[in-house]
């Protein structure tokens, strides 16, 4: 096999290099258009203001296609530092439309990229591999090491958000070491941001403490201040849980002075809870509780009632670590006051914890042990849960280990490249059979490369969607929302989600049969997958309920979106042969300071209001008495 393989590669070889004499005549451009260099390097740092010149620098009528191209590049990439991934999409194509790989081929695979980057913002990160692997290929072999390297960068990115993080930090890594032998746009304090990122994510702050350093540097030097705050923050926050508290207390320090200076009080808030940590071990719980009563009061503002708890929390351990009880004490009741009104399962655990704790220090340690024993079972039970995530990681280790052979393969072939040109051309009746023999060969491999992409992508069909709607399953539905909040906090977008439900679906079942029940929740998907754009995100997660995001989508709009989704299912009733059919919603706008359960907790209160008020309708989330979630009781009928 591995004969064949060498004796295929090498005929693709010789075929390229001859097909390349002939195209010589072709002008091929390898870098950036005088005119676009620039617009190039201040992407990343100043993306509205590189979009406002290219606006007013359109190019003529009729340009070549290499400029266009490039224009049509550059708009991508605004786009996308700026968070509109339709649009990013849609000049990444615009871009690849004007091109080919056999005449421009590293413009070709500059575009690839771009568009690689849009897929990942558009909630398909697994489709943008196909370029970033094709990129890194083609700039191996042409000795392209800036193209390699941002490759590398973007697969790393990609495999970080299919949550590989193994095969994330290894493209980072090696795009990390081969920065530092180029000079180009792609700095290594950027990577190096994004590795401290990843091996933070892991808990390996040992890790990611140099390249939280770089980052720190990079920023600095650039003026983004900004960034400099959150890069600060991660590094002080890692020589913490490292115990080196006075070098901490510093980065910390400067994150905090940072964060006030540009009005984050987000991030003046998480710098004040490190920084209490510190205190405390220092024994300066004085200014540790200060410092964590002004926090409380900024998260009581922002309603981050995650926060909010562990602050209380951290203000209980105070009380124990100085023998004040009775601090200790309200401090407890204020945080199960909070997770009264909203669900923080792991903050929850901490907090009975912390309650056995406190009982324990009171000679209570028959109640301290069966409170303790309760809460660890309780806590095993949710992670359990959550280890379900790692599935993903293991689903996609077969692809790692085949992308590992294959580059090894290349590695080798790549050695013999030189000799075997050479050979052909003093070998044309050997190139001639090589030729017969690449194509039978080829066609073999394309063969198999096609039934295994189709086994593959109905795999990964089988495990990702509901098998009677079409539409994602409630796993994998959940997975996409987390993933899509994390994005629209990030950069600050807004999104709206809702709970949909079909009406008196029981008693549908009950006068038609079930038969007639599958046959409306199979028409309801199909109705889904027509209405709502590639970036929406639209799952079944109970019997007759279904879960549906909307990214870059404001309240108003969401609601007209639903109701006419809602007129458009009635409307199904005759050609399923049902006197009726209706749904009832509930939408709520989601913020930066809840989490996905407590937005979906609101979707359901308003999906509850909706039933109680006659079904068939869309409602929003209305707040009763404050702020903070109250669960309410009970379940509307169907």
């Amino acid at each position: 096999m591995i004969c064949i393989w060498r004796f295929s590669l090498c005929a693709l070889l010789l075929i390229l290099s001859c097909s390349g004499l002939v195209s010589a005549q072709t002008k091929m451009v390898n870098s950036w258009l005088p005119e676009y260099r620039q617009y190039y390097r201040d992407i990343e740092t100043s993306p509205e203001a590189v979009l406002s010149a290219l606006q007013q620098d359109v190019p003529s009528n009729n340009p070549n296609h290499i400029q266009a191209a490039q224009y049509q590049i550059l708009l991508s990439r605004s786009y996308h530092a700026l968070s509109f991934a339709d649009k990013a999409l849609t000049h990444a194509r615009n871009a690849l439309s004007l091109i080919t790989s056999e005449h421009q081929p590293w413009l070709f695979h500059t575009a690839q990229l771009a568009h690689s980057k849009a897929l990942a913002m558009a909630n398909e990160p697994r489709k943008g591999l196909v370029g970033a692997n094709a990129a890194i290929i083609w700039g191996e072999i042409n000795g392209d090491k800036q193209l390699v390297i941002e490759a590398l960068f973007v697969r790393g990115t990609l495999l970080s958000s299919l949550a590989d993080s193994q095969g994330a930090l290894r493209d980072l890594q090696r795009a990390y070491e081969l920065a530092s032998e180029v000079e180009g746009h792609l700095l290594k304090g950027t990577i190096a941001g994004a590795l401290a990122d990843v091996h933070d994510f892991r808990r390996e702050y040992q890790l990611a403490i140099p390249y939280y350093e770089k980052a720190v540097s990079y920023h600095r030097q650039a003026a983004d201040f900004n960034e400099l705050s959150l890069s600060l923050f991660g590094l002080g926050k890692a020589n913490k849980n490292l115990g080196n508290l006075e070098l901490a207390k510093r980065q910390l320090t400067e994150s905090l002075i940072l964060a006030q200076q540009y009005e984050d009080m987000q991030g003046v808030a998480f710098s004040l809870v490190e920084l209490a940590d510190i205190e405390k071990e220092f024994k300066n719980y004085s200014t540790a509780m200060t410092m964590l009563n002004q926090a409380v009061a900024i998260f009581i503002k922002s309603q981050n009632l995650s926060m909010l708890v562990a602050s209380y929390e951290k203000m209980a351990l105070l009380g124990l670590a100085t023998g004040d009880k009775q601090l200790a004490n309200d401090n407890l009741v204020k945080a199960k006051q909070v997770l009264n009104q909203t669900p923080l399962p792991l903050r929850n655990v901490s907090v009975q914890e912390t309650a056995a704790e406190l009982l324990y220090s009171e000679g209570e340690y028959k109640l301290a042990f069966e409170l303790l024993e309760s809460t660890l079972l309780e806590k095993e039970r949710i992670l359990s849960q959550q280890n379900s995530k790692q599935l993903l990681s293991l689903r996609s280790q077969y692809e790692i280990d085949v992308r590992e052979r294959e580059n090894k393969l290349l590695e080798q072939e790549n050695k013999l490249q030189q000799s075997d040109l050479y050979r052909a051309e003093t070998a044309n009746t050997q190139l001639q059979l090589l030729f017969g023999s690449t194509l039978i060969i080829c066609a073999l491999l394309i063969m198999l490369a096609y039934r295994a992409k189709q086994h593959r992508i109905t795999l990964e069909e089988l495990a990702n969607t509901d098998g009677l709607t079409g539409l994602l399953n409630r796993r994998r539905a959940l997975e996409m929302i987390e993933h899509q909040v994390e994005l629209a906090k990030r950069h600050n977008y807004p999104v709206s989600i809702a709970i949909a439900d079909i009406d008196l679906f029981k008693n549908l079942n009950d006068t038609y049969g079930h038969a007639a029940g599958d046959r409306v929740l199979k028409a309801f998907g199909n109705l889904c997958t027509t209405t709502f754009r590639n970036t929406d995100i639209v799952g079944r997660i109970g019997g007759e309920e279904f879960v549906i995001v909307l990214p870059h989508t404001e309240i108003s709009d969401a609601q007209n979106t639903l109701q006419s989704l809602s007129e458009k299912f009635k409307e199904l009733a005759s050609s399923l042969e049902i006197d009726k059919l209706s749904i009832s919603c509930g939408l709520a706008q989601f913020e930066s300071t809840l989490t996905v359960a407590e937005t979906m907790l609101k979707c359901d209160q308003a999906l509850y209001n909706a039933k109680n008020q006659g079904r068939d309708r869309v409602m929003q989330f209305q707040t009763l008495h404050s702020s903070v979630l109250e669960p309410y009781g009970g379940s509307p009928a169907n």
